[in-house]
């Protein structure tokens, strides 16, 4: 279907209207809060993609749009001192010296329509939160990996800093933090064939007899001495 655009001068204070329709957001991409109306004045190329998925790559959520989102690396510094040159450089510090902490990440999300699709939308909320599934959030410049939910709030008011005009609107902020993992390492140590045979370990190779212990502590309770390396008791 071929569609006739008006005939725009490009002149001052004209807008630039963009030439082509906007591609509608599909649940598996998912316009950023006001992204389609700037648009529509030539403010933006191109349309942000973002969405939270599953290990799978199945989108997890569905919301009308994805209002905010923040990300927090942290790492530990060592607070004590590292020895230094004699010009107050910290020659000493090193990576065991720093410690890179799992990041979390908050995405604010809002989700109106009707009553079964935020139902089905809160529904799936619980679900990813009870599970111990690994998520990951896909955004235009970069995708954050390892995830898992950590905390989430649901807001549905008319009032305040987080009103959101209707009582059919809900909007969500999703807590997540990263899910750090690392294979075991498993070594074996023989010294069989130590140099020095004092430095060979001791090995039992017979059977330990069980000892009776219970006995013993009967003895003592009747008046009996205990024996031993240090003497009577």
């Amino acid at each position: 279907m071929s569609v006739t655009f008006p005939n725009v001068p490009n002149a001052p204070g004209v807008p630039q209207v963009a030439r082509a329709f906007l591609p509608n957001p599909t649940s598996a991409a998912v316009t950023i809060g006001g992204a389609v109306l700037a648009s529509l004045f030539g403010l933006i190329s191109a349309q942000n993609q973002w969405g939270i998925y599953d290990a799978s790559g199945n989108l997890v959520f569905e919301p009308d749009s994805i209002l905010d989102f923040e990300y927090h690396p942290k790492a530990d510094i060592a607070d004590f001192p590292v020895q230094g040159d004699s010009n107050g450089n910290p020659t000493s510090f090193a990576s065991y010296n720093k410690v890179v902490l799992p990041w979390d990440a908050r995405v604010r999300m809002s989700k109106g329509s009707a009553l079964t699709d935020r139902q089905q939308f809160l529904k799936s909320l619980k679900t990813a939160f009870n599970s111990i599934g690994l998520y990951m959030i896909v955004t235009p410049e970069e995708t954050c990996q390892n995830c898992d939910i950590v905390n989430y709030d649901v807001v549905r008011s008319t009032q305040g800093q987080r009103a959101t005009g209707a009582f059919f609107l809900h909007e969500v902020d999703v807590y997540f933090k990263q899910i750090q993992s690392v294979q075991a390492q498993y070594s074996t140590t023989t010294l069989s064939n130590a140099s020095n045979p004092s430095a060979q370990p001791q090995a039992v190779t017979g059977a330990v007899l069980p000892q009776d212990v219970a006995g013993q502590y009967a003895s003592l309770a009747n008046g009996a001495s205990l024996s031993g390396a240090y003497g009577a008791f």
